[in-house]
């Protein structure tokens, strides 16, 4: 992460919490949004980061598949709650 990234998420969370002392709801939203695309870069260059090195999660559009067979269906047993009278 660069220098500038860094200082412009820095920034933005000070911006946020300076906003939050008062009760300008716009002020504090902008803010929020300031700092939210600010991480949405820092989020973006960590995923290139990790897919360059071949170690990314799954790709868009892939599930990671559960553990076992795929095909078996789960065990599920029907039942009915019945209360007895004393």
């Amino acid at each position: 992460m660069g220098q500038d990234e860094r200082q412009n998420i820095d920034r933005g969370i000070a911006d946020l919490k300076e906003s939050l002392k008062g009760d300008d709801v716009d002020k504090i939203n902008k803010a929020k949004d300031d700092l939210l695309k600010a991480s949405h870069k820092l989020a973006e260059e960590i995923y290139k980061s990790e897919q360059a090195k071949g170690q990314g999660g799954p790709q868009a559009g892939e599930q990671s598949a559960p553990s076992g067979d795929g095909n078996k269906k789960d065990d599920v047993v029907e039942a009915e709650v019945v209360e007895e009278k004393k």
